[in-house]
């Protein structure tokens, strides 16, 4: 007993310690508020109502509306100036509920944009072969055809833009009839054991079309048969190679949306979308491809930053580290050229010097041929990749300025072009072509050649040409005959820019041709250049008449 009794000793004492009524009110202070203040429809004595609930029951609007007067001094739960406050705030309220409101406005505040992955690692070959297998049972020869789908993908980078253009493909079957035999490439597979056939083919990533031809009859590969294009050479499968990309997930974790910007800070870096508009609480997938030209072997780093637009400018929302190991399987050229431009070349007096300078990267041997086909002139070269020693290979071109191509009509400026080919797999690399731009000051002539034509035994034929700087620089315009041509053509200063020259057949057999060359120089500045002289002497004045009155009479 004496038990129960000390349990309901300590219940009472708990009980009476949390019912007292002096901690009760130090606890809770009892303002006393006038009722008419809270609800002035009650303590007007009208109708009473149904109560309601919310800011539609024109609670709101009951409480805004009560004027702020004079609190007779009766009993209060608040304070009078507590009440005008909240008045203030539920009239505010009020009014922005009825007010229509703009849906995803863009935030001012930190942006809250996620992107996975945050990191990328990728191991890149530069030389990336596909392999194409087959079992065909008792096949003599399979070879295998295949052709750049680049009219139907529109040259897509993404798997997404090709799979759309794919998808384009086969609802217009049609499409394939524009697809021809020359357009198609082929290689004999190598026949491993039993039935079964293999090759490897290096490829760049795009869209392919291709089949198998097996002793002459064509057949698309058996795992893509649910899906095959009719061209006029058979059957093909639709093949997509994606491996140069990485694909990137944004996600709006705000309540608004968002445009956000990317910017690489490394030239291999292509975003496939510099700008995306990012709905609120929404994912957008992005794909980002690597310019494998642009990158060199080993390792490549750089970084695609992340920014959301705002009224001061733009502010960071991220950032992700892309790091590319780039493996390279066989020998590519870098190619160095040095001036990149000439400048001003006058022609005649200046010579420059183009060096070419080719490097081989990665392993094996690089054998190929620079060429200047204004000159004519070509440098051949064999490196190993492998040798320090040997990977480096470097010509000087001397550049006649007296044969450089003019600028075209209306123009100043004209490039001199180098043309290189390498064995290089790669086939980007293959054929290469270069402009060196220049501006030539040279002299202009008001005719390209100085053609007399036919000219009748004993007569006599003569043609004007006028001469003028291109840099429209004065003139003093000297022609020099070589000395072989004295005999039969005479040049006579007109005036300063111009010459006239004579023909004289009389000193020259019927039937002779003429095609000489005659030089023209700027005493002044000392501007080159050379004109040609065309004539043909005619073989007599009857000659002609009895030919015409041969060929009548047969």
């Amino acid at each position: 007993m004496s038990v129960q009794k000390e349990k309901f000793e300590r219940f009472r004492l708990e009980h009476a310690r949390l019912h007292d009524p002096a901690l009760v009110h130090g606890a809770v202070e009892l303002v006393p508020v006038e009722l008419s203040e809270v609800a002035p429809a009650v303590a007007g004595g009208g109708k009473k109502k149904k109560k309601r609930h919310g800011l539609k029951s024109g609670w709101a609007a009951q409480v805004a509306a009560q004027t702020a007067g004079a609190v007779p001094e009766t009993e209060r739960l608040l304070p009078a100036a507590f009440m005008r406050q909240l008045l203030t705030q539920t009239s505010r309220a009020a009014e922005l509920a009825h007010t229509p409101r703009e849906t995803n406005v863009a935030p001012q505040g930190e942006p809250r944009i996620e992107v996975e992955p945050q990191h990328v690692t990728r191991k890149l070959s530069l030389f990336q072969e596909q392999t194409f297998a087959l079992d065909a049972p008792a096949a003599q020869q399979v070879e295998l055809v295949w052709c750049a789908a680049q009219e139907f993908a529109a040259r897509a980078r993404t798997t997404q833009a090709a799979t759309a253009q794919w998808r384009a493909v086969e609802a217009e079957p049609r499409q394939l009839g524009a697809m021809r035999v020359r357009e198609l490439q082929r290689v004999v597979m190598d026949h491993k054991h039993a039935d079964h056939f293999e090759t490897q083919v290096g490829l760049a990533d795009g869209a392919y079309l291709f089949a198998f031809a097996i002793d002459g009859h064509m057949r698309p590969d058996a795992r893509y048969a649910r899906r095959v294009l009719l061209g006029s050479d058979g059957l093909f499968a639709p093949f997509t190679l994606a491996r140069h990309e990485q694909t990137l997930t944004l996600t709006n974790k705000s309540k608004a949306d968002e445009r956000v910007q990317l910017e690489a800070s490394a030239p291999w870096l292509v975003p496939e979308q510099t700008q995306i508009d990012l709905p609120a609480r929404s994912s957008v997938e992005t794909v980002v491809r690597f310019d494998l030209p642009a990158m060199s072997a080993g390792l490549n780093e750089g970084l695609l930053r992340l920014s959301v637009e705002r009224e001061a400018g733009l502010n960071a929302a991220g950032v992700i580290h892309f790091a590319a190991q780039v493996e390279v399987g066989g020998a590519v050229p870098l190619i160095t050229f040095a001036p990149r431009e000439f400048g001003e070349v006058r022609q005649g007096l200046d010579e420059p010097q183009l060096q070419v300078e080719i490097t081989a990267h990665g392993r094996g041997p690089l054998t190929g041929m620079i060429s200047l086909p204004h000159s004519g002139e070509l440098a051949d070269f064999s490196l190993r990749a492998d040798d320090d020693e040997a990977a480096r290979y470097m010509h000087t071109f001397h550049v006649e300025s007296a044969n450089l191509p003019q600028p075209q009509p209306h123009r100043t400026e004209s490039a001199l072009k180098v043309m290189i080919i390498t064995d290089s797999f790669l086939a980007n690399y293959r054929l290469c072509h270069a402009q060196i731009p220049y501006r030539l000051v040279h002299l202009k002539k008001s005719l390209p050649a100085l053609s007399f034509g036919t000219v009748r035994p004993g007569s006599t034929k003569t043609m004007r040409l006028e001469v003028e700087r291109s840099d429209k620089q004065e003139i003093e315009l000297y022609v020099a005959l070589p000395a072989n041509v004295t005999a039969y053509l005479e040049a006579y200063p007109a005036r300063a820019d111009a010459y006239v020259f004579r023909f004289d057949a009389s000193t020259l057999q019927p039937g002779t041709s003429i095609s000489e060359i005659v030089e023209l120089l700027d005493r002044k500045s000392g501007l080159r250049d050379q004109i040609k002289v065309l004539a043909t002497v005619g073989r007599g004045a009857d000659e002609p008449q009895r030919a015409a009155v041969g060929s009548s009479t047969s």
